[in-house]
């Protein structure tokens, strides 16, 4: 019997993701059976097809597809022990292959095969796509956090000004950043409040080389939460620096041995 427990999948850009948090999210979904997991967005990094690579030898890498198997793998695993529903949102990396075949081979837009359902593989691990927005309890949203509003370097707050703009309590990823904020409006203790909830992120920090001087104003963790009547309780976890994280008192993850690769 699944749980009234939603578990938020942070980007996790594979091939750049942390392999020991990565599989420590599978553990805990596995042990936990949550009613939904929803993959917040930049699930896949998409590298070949950004628009900084173009002209570089990155684009001519062959990699794409690499990193679609990699997906495809951490799919299975996942479903081969959780039946529960999945929600997919699609980040700004991954919407780096659409713009690349509107830019660059727009007689190739329409097939249906080159569309992110297809190369996900959705259908075939019955994961759902989560659309732009994806209300998941009352009065709650998850979105992958690009689609307007000011970014922030301040946890939470991000999530927050998209939560002002829609009405709705937002959960959001995008920003790497881990938190939870809230704005009240109203007076004589009538008030009406909306929350931000930003999930962090899975990378290997170390493979991030786009970030100059590897001065990042990240955390690695994931938010979770339970639906209660009428809205939802969430909970930010922050991973250790090893990747592995504790919950509920329990370890989840196997840390790496000295000097061995993530």
């Amino acid at each position: 019997m699944k749980s009234d427990e939603v578990v938020f999948i942070p980007d996790l850009q594979i091939m750049h993701h942390d392999t020991i948090f990565t599989d420590a999210l599978i553990e805990y979904v596995i042990d936990r059976q949550p009613g939904q997991v929803i993959f917040i967005g930049d699930t896949v990094d998409c590298t070949a097809p950004a628009r900084w690579n173009k002209g570089s030898a990155e684009e001519f890498s062959g990699t794409l597809q690499g990193e679609f198997d990699s997906w495809a793998e951490y799919a299975l695993r996942l479903r081969a022990s959780y039946d529960g529903r999945v929600y997919v949102h699609y980040g700004n990396h991954e919407e780096r292959i659409n713009k690349y075949l509107a830019n660059y081979a727009p007689a190739l837009v329409s097939l249906r095969a080159l569309g992110l359902r297809e190369l996900m593989r959705l259908d075939e691990f019955g994961f759902d796509e989560a659309g732009s927005f994806h209300e998941f309890a009352p009065g709650w949203l998850s979105t992958h956090g690009h689609l307007g509003g000011k970014l922030s370097s301040i946890s939470g707050n991000t999530a927050l000004g998209i939560a002002k703009e829609t009405g709705h309590s937002v959960v959001c990823g995008h920003t790497h950043r881990l938190g939870i904020t809230s704005r009240s409006t109203g007076y004589n203790g009538n008030l009406s409040t909306v929350h931000g909830v930003e999930v962090g992120h899975g990378m290997n920090e170390l493979k991030a080389s786009y970030m100059s001087g590897g001065i990042m104003n990240w955390q690695k963790g994931f938010a979770c939460g339970t639906i209660i009547p009428g809205g939802f309780q969430p909970e930010i976890v922050k991973a250790n620096s090893d990747g592995t994280f504790y919950k509920d008192g329990k370890l989840y993850g196997k840390p790496a041995r000295p000097n061995s690769a993530q």
